[in-house]
């Protein structure tokens, strides 16, 4: 029968609660400093999965990543304060700086780049790709953004596609709108629109249900 095993902690006060619990790995100043129960985690850096307690399967590659994290599992962050303040939010993945710093509960975000889903707090599934893209959302689920400022501004909008940058900037509660192209919908305020090409659909604000293919139309007319 083969012995499950804690990887020796190396830092100061890492690991310092842990009961009997294994595989662990723990590098950093405080890092799994309350954990208890939980097993299979990785952390790496100072004050990383700090608060945790029965968590598990977590990895925290950097600065006080998943710094509050109690009870989340399955959780990566990699990148200084990625996913900071995250308590029971599970199957989260952020990569960059400040990546979904501010998720609490929300479950299955992907945010890869600095800042991107970085308001996020109880919005699930979705994925961010890009600096700031998806920055301000919080509650909305089911979108993706995939460039830099991409559904930069939206907050409780749910199941929009933005592909390009500052597609889709401005929207903040629309839904099911799709832009490929860059700064495509990029005023948009409404919902189920479509946008492809470069501006398509910049000026589109409040109409609803609109198919705009650049250079055709710009959303003016």
């Amino acid at each position: 029968m083969m012995l499950a095993t804690i990887t020796r902690p190396a830092g100061a006060n890492a690991l310092q609660q842990n009961a009997g619990h294994s595989n662990n790995t723990v590098v950093g100043s405080n890092a799994l400093l309350n954990s208890s129960v939980g097993d299979a985690n990785t952390a790496t850096g100072a004050g990383a999965l700090l608060s945790n307690t029965t968590g598990f399967a977590n990895t925290a590659n950097g600065a006080f990543d998943l710094f509050v994290n109690t009870t989340g599992s399955f959780n990566t962050a990699n990148g200084a304060d990625t996913l900071r303040t995250n308590t029971t939010g599970n199957s989260n993945t952020a990569i960059g700086v400040d990546a979904l710093f501010s998720n609490t509960i929300a479950t299955a975000n992907t945010a890869v780049r600095a800042r991107a889903l970085f308001s996020n707090t109880t919005g699930a599934e979705n994925t961010a790709t890009g600096f700031n893209a998806l920055m301000s959302n919080t509650a909305g689920t089911n979108n993706t953004a995939n460039g830099v400022s991409a559904l930069s501004s939206n907050t409780s909008g749910g199941g929009n596609i933005a592909v390009g940058t500052g597609a889709l900037f401005d929207n903040d509660i629309g839904n099911t709108n799709t832009a490929v192209g860059v700064s495509a919908l990029a005023n948009n305020l409404a919902t189920h629109n479509t946008a492809i090409g470069a501006d398509a659909g910049f000026f589109c604000h409040n109409r609803q249900g609109q198919r705009l293919h650049w250079p055709r139309n710009d959303g003016r007319s």
